[in-house]
């Protein structure tokens, strides 16, 4: 039985107006959230911080754990954390990567484990869109 691979993935998203922009980087052919491996010895939160740093060179203030599962491909084995996280401007424009909506993203031709995330954020960009306010949002997401 081959080991669980362990991987931090952060979302960042960007609240402009009434959209919710998420931000994808390629890789290869695909669109992927930024993350990586956790290194031994590390937590997923020192893992998220670390990737994030190195892929985006940012660190993110406001992240929140919002789905954690386990995918195989071709019998490699993977074990996924998934935050949540909050920009509160553009990233550097030296930074590979797209800023789309929630049906831009749909479109993407993503990484199969990203499925399960998909969803999730189609439920949560309906919620986040059913604030009055989303400030809101983000104050429940910070707590």
């Amino acid at each position: 039985m081959q080991d669980n691979k362990l991987v931090s993935l952060g979302i960042p998203t960007l609240l402009e107006g009434d959209k919710v922009l998420f931000f994808v980087q390629p890789r290869g052919e695909f669109w992927e959230f930024p993350g990586g491996k956790i290194e031994a010895g590390e937590i997923p939160l020192q893992a998220l911080d670390r990737e994030l740093q190195e892929e985006i060179q940012w660190r993110p203030t406001i992240k929140k754990l919002i789905r954690t599962f386990h995918y195989s491909y071709d019998e490699k084995n993977f074990i996924f954390f998934v935050f949540l996280t909050k920009l509160d401007s553009k990233l550097s424009v030296s930074i590979p990567g797209r800023y789309v909506e929630i049906e831009e993203l749909l479109k993407l031709n993503m990484w199969k484990a990203n499925e399960i995330i998909l969803s999730d954020l189609v439920l949560w960009n309906a919620e986040i869109k059913s604030q009055s306010d989303w400030r809101v949002f983000w104050n429940q997401i910070q707590e």
